[in-house]
């Protein structure tokens, strides 16, 4: 008859027990370690796809903002088949009659540029800066079509002492240079031809507060002492 001595009893349980831990890791351990991988693997198979949708919607709205900055910078804008020196001098002229101390203009001629006629000036003077600042706006967003470039200013200061009071007050001006670009050669007109021009574009300009926080300028400022 066939005995197991106490070693092979040993063994045996030795075994049994192998097994049933292998059978509770295999079945129960991994498959909650393999069933919570899968849910992070399915978490991240969403963000990646939410990551692609948002790039997609990113894209998207790029474009648009292109398409609706494109049409905002040439809203009601009008370009004549052709326009005269004197016409632009005296256009550039009637803006700077307020609060500018000088402003000298000099024409440095026509040339085509992406199927336009560009007429470019170089201008140079000293302005206060609220109304060199209503001089970019209006040329800038009025209905004929002109573009400054290159705008570069000199932080000036004037102060200004009353007799009565005594009591200075200081306003600031500055020395600027610009080209100033006119822009026709197309009968068409760019813009809504419904909406009409009855001159209160300047009505709707943003209150200037310093140089240096102005973008619409785009002009590198610099400092220079009170003389």
């Amino acid at each position: 008859m066939f005995t197991l001595d106490s070693n092979q009893i040993l063994l045996l349980s030795c075994l049994v027990l192998l097994a049933g831990a292998g059978t509770y890791l295999t079945y129960f351990r991994q498959q909650e370690t393999i069933s919570t991988l899968d849910q992070k693997i399915e978490v991240k198979k969403e963000e990646k796809k939410e990551i692609r949708a948002l790039q997609a919607d990113l894209a998207d709205a790029e474009s648009k903002f292109e398409t609706v900055r494109q049409r905002w910078r040439t809203q009601y804008k009008t370009v004549p088949e052709t326009i005269s020196s004197p016409d632009i001098v005296a256009y550039l002229t009637e803006l700077t009659q307020t609060g500018f101390k000088r402003f000298d203009i000099t024409s440095s001629g026509s040339e085509d540029q992406d199927g336009y006629s560009v007429h470019t000036f170089s201008a140079d003077g000293e302005a206060f800066f609220t109304n060199l600042y209503r001089f970019v706006w209006t040329v800038e967003n009025n209905r004929p079509f002109y573009r400054i470039r290159n705008l570069d200013l000199t932080y000036l200061e004037e102060r200004t002492t009353d007799e009565e009071t005594g009591r200075t007050t200081m306003d600031v001006l500055v020395s600027f240079q610009m080209d100033i670009e006119a822009i026709y050669g197309a009968a068409e007109e760019i813009g809504d031809e419904t909406q009409p021009s009855d001159g209160r574009e300047v009505e709707r300009l943003p209150i200037a507060q310093t140089p240096s926080n102005q973008s619409v300028l785009s002009a590198r400022v610099r400092e220079r002492p009170a003389q």
